[in-house]
């Protein structure tokens, strides 16, 4: 303009950056870092009760394994105390 040069310069003072924080970006970063933050929290809830059903499981399996084992146990002698009994006449001599 006019055959001179000109050269526009914007600084910004140290005013004005305090009076116009970029407060959007800080509240991004917040509900992202919580909402990371609650989001680990119910995968850490979650294996958690995983992990509980899982013992619960294994503890009843084993239980139902100790029962079964018990119950072919008295199942034979009943069994053998039947054939006993059979092999035996009411007058108390042995089956012939």
């Amino acid at each position: 303009m006019g055959d001179r040069d000109w050269v526009l310069s914007v600084v910004a003072t140290e005013g004005y950056r305090q009076q116009h924080r970029p407060w959007l970006a800080w509240a991004v970063g917040v509900v992202g870092l919580l909402f990371a933050t609650l989001l680990q929290v119910l995968m850490l809830g979650m294996t958690g009760r995983t992990a509980a059903i899982q013992r619960y499981r294994d503890n009843l399996a084993a239980l139902v394994d100790e029962r079964t084992r018990q119950l072919a146990e008295r199942s034979s002698q009943a069994e053998a105390a039947n054939r006993a009994k059979t092999e035996t006449d009411p007058g108390g001599n042995a089956g012939l």
